[in-house]
């Protein structure tokens, strides 16, 4: 794995489902990337997106309570 891309995200699941199909049509070899998303206590369908694409990138679902803006620990739970 050379790359990882973190996406860390809130309540945004239209813009990470565009995210991660742009990150489909990379023309980098998958097994080169590495996608996580880091989750800060979503309510809408933002884990259903991201299974969605489970199939196709390799990607790591992380999930964490809404305890207000955390996006610095959302990043050190990808490590």
């Amino acid at each position: 794995m050379k790359i990882s891309v973190i996406i860390p995200t809130y309540n945004c699941s239209a813009l990470l489902a565009a995210s991660l199909r742009a990150l489909q049509q990379q023309t980098l070899p998958r097994a080169q990337f590495e996608v996580i998303v880091c989750d800060d206590g979503s309510s809408d369908d933002t884990a259903q997106v991201a299974a969605g694409f489970s199939g196709s990138l390799a990607l790591r679902y992380l999930w964490q309570a809404d305890q207000g803006f955390r996006a610095a620990t959302a990043r050190k739970l990808g490590e």
